[in-house]
C-alpha cells in the first residue's frame, strides 16, 4: 500500500512539474512622447493576461497568468498620462502570477497590441500614430487662431487675461499637431501681438487649411460653466457636426458641467474662412469653479489633448 502511495504522488508531481513551463517577465519599456505613451512587456514564453481597472485611484493593472518576475521594477514615467510603471510577483500559490500596474494620472482607454509570437504585449496611451514614423499619406493642414491678443486683452477677470490663456492653450495644441506626422499646423499669432479678425482669416485661406480652430475663453453669467463651441452653419453643413464633437470630447476632458454648441452666424472669423471651422470657448471666465481649474497645468493639458482629439476625430 505504502509502494502505491509513492507511486500516486510521484506520478502527480512529473505531472504537475511537466505542465509547467515557467513563462518569466523579461523586459518593460516606456517610450513616452507628448503625443502618446507606449509600454512594452516581452515575457519569455506566449502571454495570457487580465486586465483589471481601478478607477478610484486612478490604476490600471495586467495580471500575467503561469508567470514569474525575478525582481520588483518601478519605472518612472511621468508624462501627462502615467506617473509610473510598476511590477512585481503578485502570487505563487496556487499559481504564478505576475502583476503590472499603471499609475495613472487621469483613467484613459488605450489600444493593446499582442505580437505575433505572443511574447510581446504593447500598450498604447494617446494616439498610435505617433509611433508610426513610416505615415506618408497627405498631412492635414490646421490653423489655430489664439484669441485677441496686444492691444486686445479679451476677459480681464481676477488675475486671468483671455489673451494670455488662449495662447497658452493653442501652442499645447501645437505642440501635440507637431508630434503627430499627419498635421501639418499653423498659427495666427505665437506671441502678445494684435491680428485683425479678417487678416486671421485671410490667413487660413491662404494656407489652404482643412480645418480652422479658434481659441477663447468665456464670459458669462456667473451660473455657466464649462466649453461651449460656436459655428457657422451657413458656411459649411459639417460645421454643426464638428461642433458638436468638439463641445463632447471637451466637456468630458474637462470635467466641468458644458454649455453646448451655439451658432454664430455673424463673427467674422467663422464667416470670412473657406474651410470647415469651430470657435472653442474653453471654460468660463466667470465662473469661480472654472477659474480654479483655468489656473491647473493638469486642465490645460487636458484641453489641450481633447481639442488635439477633436481635431483627429474630425479631419481622418
Amino acid at each position: 500500500m505504502k509502494k502505491i502511495l509513492i507511486l500516486i504522488i510521484t506520478f502527480f508531481t512529473l505531472i504537475s512539474t511537466s505542465s509547467f513551463a515557467a513563462n518569466y517577465i523579461t523586459d518593460i519599456k516606456v517610450t513616452a512622447k507628448p503625443l502618446a505613451t507606449k509600454i512594452e512587456i516581452k515575457t519569455s514564453s506566449e502571454i495570457e493576461y487580465t486586465v483589471g481597472k481601478l478607477p478610484a485611484n486612478k490604476k490600471i493593472y495586467f495580471d500575467f497568468q503561469d508567470t514569474i518576475i525575478r525582481e520588483k521594477k518601478n519605472i518612472p514615467v511621468d508624462d501627462d498620462r502615467i506617473t509610473t510603471v510598476r511590477a512585481a510577483q503578485n502570487a505563487t500559490n496556487p499559481k504564478y502570477i505576475s502583476r503590472v500596474v499603471l499609475d495613472m494620472k487621469k483613467m484613459e482607454e488605450f489600444s493593446s497590441i499582442l505580437s505575433e509570437d505572443k511574447k510581446t504585449l504593447t500598450l498604447i496611451f494617446g494616439a498610435a500614430s505617433a509611433f508610426n514614423e513610416e505615415y506618408t499619406g497627405p498631412k492635414k493642414v490646421i490653423v489655430l487662431d489664439a484669441g485677441h491678443g496686444g492691444k486686445d486683452p479679451g476677459a480681464v477677470i481676477s488675475d486671468l487675461t483671455e489673451k494670455t490663456l488662449n495662447l497658452d492653450i493653442s501652442k499645447r495644441v501645437q505642440k501635440l499637431l507637431k508630434n503627430d506626422p499627419r498635421f501639418e499646423v499653423y498659427m495666427t499669432r505665437e506671441n502678445d501681438t494684435f491680428v485683425e479678425l479678417v487678416d486671421r482669416a485671410k490667413f487660413a485661406n491662404e494656407k489652404k487649411a482643412d480645418l480652422f480652430v479658434c481659441i477663447h475663453h468665456n464670459s458669462m453669467p456667473k451660473n455657466y460653466s464649462g466649453a461651449m463651441l460656436l459655428y457657422n452653419s451657413t458656411k459649411d453643413p459639417k460645421n454643426k457636426e464638428i461642433a458638436d464633437s468638439f463641445q463632447e470630447i471637451i466637456q468630458k476632458a474637462s470635467g466641468l458641467p458644458g454649455i453646448g454648441s451655439r451658432v454664430r452666424e455673424n463673427l467674422v472669423v467663422l464667416k470670412n474662412i473657406e474651410m470647415p471651422g469651430v470657435l472653442v470657448e474653453v471654460a468660463c471666465m466667470s465662473n469661480i469653479k472654472d477659474r480654479r481649474e483655468i489656473r491647473k497645468e493638469s486642465f490645460k493639458n487636458n484641453i489641450a489633448q481633447a481639442i488635439y482629439d477633436s481635431i483627429v476625430k474630425n479631419t481622418f
